[in-house]
């Protein structure tokens, strides 16, 4: 930790927010306490109930470490069960951790009566270990990879091939997402299995969300095949709220007495503004069409996310290989992996246990690096990754206009900073002599040190970091000198020498900040007049990630 916390533990509050939240930091004891808070609104909206994955740094070379959970001030502290990398599970709490890193992966899901979780960790003697929060991983226990699926137009009339899939999916511990139609179809493409009860369909579905594996999501009441539909709310609205009156949904699909319905699956991959207008009334969190691509994780609308498109369509295939080879491809790039059907339109024997399905889910299951999750819940871990992950880059933020992103450049003689000139031409800016520069990745000073600043855009405690060690460019002359200011106050400072290759690693730092305070960086030339600065272009590419904030 840095001085600003020296001698002292304290509390990191990691604020999910719509609205405005206090925040604060402050000393526990002999105890460094974490605390993980969200908007009472955002939790009470979409419950929360899905275990996130936090990283965690440390530096101890202890190889028993543990963590403990608990959600209020007052309560006991509760161990959180450890796995390893050897170990299958997938949307359960636990830690992981990575000693060769010296990284912990703490999966912990919200409770429904606390807006807020608090963490401690801890050697096998109960000694407490100093934590740095890292972020929330790209996807649940830092997997490689994701396997989702969907199924659409569960119906009275298609009860015996959903059971069937159902059965195969959950045999496989892989989650499936079911789109059901929740009054009578008007679509004539439906047609009937030869073994279907048309009394059946809500005890069936009932029965098989119960047991686990199964997100039910809403296909729409009446399953319209144009837009714009008759009556929008009866499509969107009412299908959610019959899902809800009609299945008593799984835990993690609940907040306390209140259940949640994320995915709308479009009937006929057929949206309209109306209905996405509705759809985010409504409170849906996923919007899934029919298209083929990689799937966005982009929202368009406060919390509803964009069309999620399909990886590939079972229906269309009579033989496992292209299946496996899709995956095989998406898996290789750490991407998500969506496989969509029709189980009443499919050619598959469902008494045969060698059919195409049960042949493709054997390749793509139990494998430890993939998190198999259903739709509603992958949205659910985004949209809780995107709220609490402000960062800032400076290379990929680079830009020709002053202040955009924050990021601002310039120079800094005697009387202070000025501002410098973007040249076009040589694609980054400069000042008064034509050297002092500032380019997307690296600087160079002259008799004036080239500067780059970033303004807190709110209130809160931000981590700045270096994306990659601080080193010249060009070896030979006397070297460089570089600072770190927050506004007039000089909060690191270090020497690079003229025959360092390497450079040097820059230290985490811990700040306090309020909106619109400065942070400096600064490359001054070396300390030897006798040398000019033709030696002393330096790679420097700072980063800036918020862990704690006040809109």
């Amino acid at each position: 930790m840095n001085k600003y916390f020296k001698n002292c533990s304290v509390i990191l509050v990691l604020c999910f927010l719509v609205f405005s939240l206090s925040a604060t930091a402050y000393a526990t004891g002999q105890e460094e306490i974490t605390m993980i808070s969200i908007d009472p609104t955002i939790h009470t909206d979409y419950g929360l109930a899905y275990p996130i994955t936090y990283e965690f740094k440390y530096t101890t070379d202890n190889t028993d470490l543990k963590v403990y959970k608990k959600y209020k001030q007052e309560d006991g502290w509760s161990q959180i069960a450890t796995k390893t990398a050897n170990d299958f599970f997938n949307g359960i709490e636990a830690v992981r951790f990575d000693y060769s890193a010296r990284k912990a992966y703490v999966s912990v899901a919200f409770s429904a009566d606390s807006d807020q979780i608090l963490f401690k960790f801890t050697d096998s003697l109960g000694n407490s270990v100093p934590m740095l929060y890292n972020g929330v991983c790209k996807y649940y226990d830092n997997r490689k990879a994701v396997v989702t699926a969907s199924a659409d137009d569960w119906h009275d009339r298609c009860n015996y091939s959903f059971v069937k899939t159902c059965e195969a999916f959950r045999n496989s511990n892989i989650w499936l997402t079911v789109g059901i139609i929740t009054k009578s179809a008007e679509d004539i493409y439906l047609t009937t299995d030869n073994q279907s009860d048309p009394n059946s369909s809500w005890p069936n579905i009932r029965n098989e969300v119960s047991k686990g594996y199964i997100e039910a999501a809403s296909h729409s009441s009446t399953h319209p095949i144009k837009t714009p539909y008759n009556n929008v709310e009866l499509e969107v609205k009412e299908s959610k709220e019959t899902i809800i009156s009609k299945l008593d949904l799984p835990s993690m699909f609940r907040k306390g007495s209140k259940e949640y319905v994320y995915t709308w699956i479009e009937p006929a991959g057929e949206c309209d503004q109306d209905i996405r207008d509705s759809l985010k009334q409504n409170m849906y969190l996923v919007d899934r069409n029919t298209l083929y691509g990689d799937i966005s994780q982009a929202r368009d609308q406060g919390n509803l996310y964009k069309a999620v498109p399909i990886s590939i369509v079972l229906d269309f295939y009579n033989d496992a290989l292209e299946l496996n080879n899709k995956f095989d491809a998406v898996y290789n790039i750490g991407g998500i992996y969506h496989l969509m059907f029709h189980p009443w339109a499919t050619n598959i024997d469902w008494e045969d246990t060698n059919n195409i399905l049960n042949q493709h889910l054997g390749h793509i299951k139990d494998k430890k690096d993939v998190w198999y999750t259903s739709l509603g819940h992958l949205y659910l871990y985004n949209l809780v990754r995107e709220k609490l992950d402000v960062k800032y880059l400076a290379s990929t933020e680079f830009s020709a206009i002053q202040g955009q992103n924050g990021w601002y450049y310039m120079e800094k003689d005697s009387s202070g900073y000025i501002n410098m000139t973007w040249d076009a031409v040589d694609n980054c800016w400069k000042g008064s002599s034509g050297w002092e520069r500032v380019y997307s990745n690296f600087q160079h000073p002259n008799n004036n040190a080239s500067v780059r600043k970033w303004v807190a855009s709110f209130n809160g405690t931000i981590i700045i970091a270096s994306n990659g060690n601080i080193r010249k460019a060009n070896y030979g002359g006397d070297g460089v000198t570089v600072r770190l200011f927050k506004g007039n106050y000089k909060l690191w400072e270090a020497d690079i020498s003229g025959t360092d290759a390497t450079g040097i690693s820059f230290p985490q730092t811990i700040l306090e900040v309020k909106a619109n305070e400065e942070i400096y960086f600064e490359l001054h030339k070396g300390k030897d007049d006798s040398y000019n600065s033709a030696y002393d272009a330096t790679y420097w590419d700072p980063v800036i990630k918020y862990t704690m904030w006040q809109r």
